[in-house]
């Protein structure tokens, strides 16, 4: 689990997020309607609703909430024209859950929730026969020129901190697989890889990087530093262009069945 006393750090950059964040993929939601073709989605840390949007693109209705008021805010501007959305700024671990959702959904936001909390919650949220679907972006290694010449920056001012001390792909998708079947409330989860990539200018990709908590928090004085040689890389090295590449992970997992009674 995440720590969570940077949970709500996100909420002052809520305009960066908005404007820079990535969304997700086509293939994301392809992925989930193959499990839940329609109904009605429970959204955990909905964001400035980037995937809250693209719910409701394709005919859900969706319960969202959110921890940020600001973010929120940005999320309820962004579904202006859906009146089959609703957002609400409350704390999924103590909110109240009505039940009967066909999907109990979050987009990279369930690593802030506590497990022993968050899975419980989840499956009580559910119906029978309904699913869990988690997605997360993930970075696939330094595995191409720019990563790699990004990753020596890192280890010279940032040391320990990025994809140097990180499991890798295969790695962390097993343990998030694990974490789901081993609540024992749901089933194991099928998951599905989809591979892409973002192109930013080195100012779009210094605001992205200031949107993620483990940048947000660091000393000003190292911040400086280590942005300041990020942009000149950019800048000098590669055109003016950032390439950052992902793999976004989605992890279905349909609630385990009730045991059956002894008779």
């Amino acid at each position: 689990m995440s720590d969570r006393s940077r949970r709500t750090t996100f909420n002052d950059a809520a305009d960066s997020y908005a404007a820079v964040r990535p969304g997700y993929p086509d293939a994301v939601f392809d992925n989930i309607a193959g499990v839940c073709p329609a109904g009605q989605v429970l959204e955990i840390g909905c964001g400035t609703g980037q995937a809250t949007r693209a719910l409701a693109e394709r005919g859900y209705r969706v319960d969202a909430i959110e921890l940020g008021d600001a973010l929120a805010a940005r999320a309820r501007a962004h579904v202006a024209d859906y009146d089959t959305v609703s957002i609400r700024v409350e704390d999924f671990e103590t909110c109240s859950l009505a039940g009967g959702y066909d999907l109990v959904a979050s987009f990279s936001a369930f690593h802030w929730i506590d497990p022993a909390v968050g899975y419980r919650r989840c499956a009580d949220a559910l119906r029978e026969g309904g699913h869990l679907a988690l997605v997360w972006h993930l970075h696939p290694g330094a595995v191409w020129p720019f990563a790699q010449d990004i990753q020596k920056i890192y280890e010279e001012r940032y040391p320990g901190a990025r994809d140097g001390e990180y499991p890798t792909l295969d790695e962390r998708v097993a343990k998030r697989s694990r974490a789901i079947a081993d609540s024992g409330l749901f089933a194991a989860p099928e998951v599905s890889l989809v591979p892409w990539e973002l192109n930013l200018n080195s100012a779009d990709y210094l605001r992205l990087l200031n949107t993620f908590s483990d940048h947000r928090t660091l000393a000003p004085a190292v911040r400086e530093a280590l942005f300041a040689e990020i942009e000149a890389l950019i800048d000098g090295q590669y055109g003016g262009v950032a390439n950052r590449r992902y793999v976004t992970a989605v992890f279905l997992a349909e609630l385990a069945k009730p045991a059956a009674a002894d008779v």
